[in-house]
């Protein structure tokens, strides 16, 4: 049986890896933060679907390399503006996505 991980190195391509962090499966992306840094997007197993995060690096980045505290008014609608086009939730400043499986029987 395939495993999760061999999964996404075929389907999207060895540019993607995977590894086992704090009962996360930690999926390394080849996409980059604008100061290099990649993007990693963490999957763990809850009930009949999947949790998807970023454990807070977004929101950690947006902080370290934003010019002031605070974002302006303008910003934080286009956040939360995205945030509700892509149904994402934040929890303890991270990004999170619930990925509930629909499981239909063919008859």
């Amino acid at each position: 049986m395939i495993t999760f991980c061999e999964n996404i190195t075929k389907s999207m391509g060895e540019q993607f890896s995977c590894s086992e962090f704090n009962g996360f499966i930690k999926v390394k992306t080849p996409y980059l933060y604008p100061d290099g840094d990649v993007i990693d997007i963490f999957v763990k197993y809850k009930d009949s679907g999947f949790i998807l995060t970023d454990l807070g690096e977004t929101i950690r980045w947006l902080l370290t390399h934003s010019i002031s505290d605070f974002l302006s008014e303008k910003k934080d609608q286009q956040i939360a503006d995205s945030l509700i086009i892509y149904q994402v939730e934040t929890k303890e400043c991270s990004l999170k996505n619930v990925i509930m499986l629909k499981i239909y029987q063919l008859r």
